[in-house]
């Protein structure tokens, strides 16, 4: 259980564009977009990384497989949540454990 309750997303209309833009590539805004709109300086921060991210010439693809990569690194850290950010944002949907992962990589063999 989270200790701040997610803000309603009907309230903060200017984020509107990027809570579109997650919920047409993941299928739902997450809380913790939510949650961090109580600090609006994070969601901000939030917003500036994803369009870094997501601008330039590297493919979107290319993108997505070095996210997924990243995801599933022997040892989580914070770079693991932003690329997991990123892998959600491009679309592209992660395995939830380690078996699926390996499950996927095998079928792909």
């Amino acid at each position: 259980m989270a200790h701040l309750p997610p803000l309603r997303r009907e309230d903060l209309p200017q984020y509107e564009s990027m809570f579109s833009m997650m919920e047409t590539n993941a299928g739902f805004v997450p809380n913790a977009f939510l949650t961090m709109a109580r600090r609006p300086g994070m969601l901000d921060a939030l917003q500036v990384l994803i369009q870094q991210v997501f601008a330039g010439s590297v493919s979107r693809e290319t993108k997505s497989l070095v996210a997924l990569m990243s995801v599933h690194a022997p040892a989580p850290n914070t770079h693991s949540a932003v690329a997991r950010l990123a892998l959600l944002l491009s679309g592209n949907q992660t395995p939830h454990t380690r078996a699926d992962m390996l499950r996927k990589q095998r079928a792909h063999a």
